[in-house]
């Protein structure tokens, strides 16, 4: 299955676009990987809120099969709205 490594998604919205984006993201770990709760399950999904000059950002544990589920998940995502996500991923 492959060692999983620690995954960032930052996210770069607007003030008032944060929240919004933050659900998509959280929908997208949500179907893709089977999390149910953050913070739990091989995953150790956490979510950080914007900290001085730092983004809010997702922290997840991923396979490299796992990280190419929720990223295909999440362009699906963004075909359906018709614009893409102000998000930047990192995966070790």
């Amino acid at each position: 299955m492959g060692e999983r490594r620690l995954a960032v998604i930052m996210i770069y919205a607007r003030k008032g676009e944060v929240q919004e984006v933050r659900g998509i993201v959280g929908r997208a770990i949500r179907s893709s990987l089977g999390v149910r709760r953050w913070l739990e399950d091989d995953h150790w999904v956490a979510y950080h809120r914007r900290e001085g000059d730092q983004s809010p950002r997702y922290t997840l544990y991923v396979t490299d099969a796992e990280m190419d589920r929720l990223v295909g998940e999440i362009e699906d995502l963004e075909v359906g709205l018709g614009w893409r996500l102000p998000i930047e991923i990192f995966h070790d």
